[in-house]
């Protein structure tokens, strides 16, 4: 008994207050059980209409996602169908997408019935055979999340999967180490995951408004509200936003992009995305 109580005590501690923390990384809660987080996130609504974040990765749509969340009204996104992701916070997150889904209707809507969900051009083809869209995505608009500067995104995700540390305050498995075809590699499969958006949104006639990561930075707010303007939901104008994703670009980002510049630019070869990074 003596034991329990400390760990009870804990887990009241870090329990997230109503409408915040819907994701455990946020509320670093990890290592719960599915039941025990659940037990935090009752449903607020059914989902009426839903914000898709589409996005690639090390877009900054993290950060992006915190502060929809912070609105109160424009859903809670997440990578509700990224199950090793989810898998590091809460321990016996479903693999099913049909489980999946269930879990974002509860805890990814707002109690306006605004759902919202981040999905990468991956997710998507993990969902899209056993996923009917009109029934998990109501009434769904599209924020199209990009980031200006590609070599640097390409960059981090070189450093994130060899290092396994997606976030500045998540610890660092391994040592990432400088390689032009592994940043490469990163550069191609961005920009294809790009065209592939671009290509989905030019044959629908969807709702979306389109959002430049560098930008966004400089007045989230403003930009937040074109988001609200899009499924018309206002956002309280005495809104504060308090994000706690910090950025994990830092002098490394800028020597190995100097590096690769250098050693891996070449104005006179006009690269192709169906061929290898050499």
């Amino acid at each position: 008994m003596a034991v329990l109580i400390p760990r009870l005590f804990t887990q009241l501690k870090n329990r997230p207050k109503p409408g915040e923390d819907w994701h455990p990384h946020l509320g670093k809660i990890g290592g719960l059980t599915l039941e025990s987080w659940l037990q935090n996130h009752p449903r607020a609504a059914n989902p009426t209409k839903t914000i898709i974040v589409a996005s690639e990765e090390r877009s900054g749509s993290e950060l992006f996602c915190e502060m929809m969340g912070q609105t109160g009204v424009l859903g809670r996104p997440s990578e509700y169908f990224n199950t090793p992701w989810m898998r590091t916070f809460v321990k016996d997150y479903p693999s099913e997408v049909a489980e999946q889904i269930q879990i974002a209707h509860r805890v990814g809507v707002t109690p306006n019935g605004c759902f919202a969900v981040k999905l990468h051009s991956w997710h998507f083809d993990l969902i899209s055979p056993t996923l009917k869209f009109s029934k998990a995505f109501p009434n769904p608009s599209f924020v199209r999340l990009t980031r200006a500067d590609l070599l640097s995104q390409a960059i981090s995700l070189s450093r994130a999967r060899q290092s396994g540390q997606f976030h500045g305050h998540m610890p660092s498995e391994k040592e990432p180490i400088f390689s032009i075809v592994e940043i490469q590699r990163c550069l191609q499969e961005i920009i294809t995951a790009r065209a592939r958006w671009s290509l989905y949104f030019a044959r629908n006639n969807a709702p979306v408004v389109h959002i430049v990561y560098e930008n966004f930075t400089v007045n989230p707010k403003h930009y937040l509200t074109k988001v609200g303007d899009l499924v018309s939901e206002s956002l309280d104008r005495n809104l504060k936003l308090k994000p706690r994703m910090v950025v994990q670009r830092d002098e490394r980002t800028n020597e190995w992009r100097e590096r690769f510049v250098k050693e891996a630019g070449d104005l006179g070869r006009l690269d192709r995305l169906d061929e290898p990074p050499k």
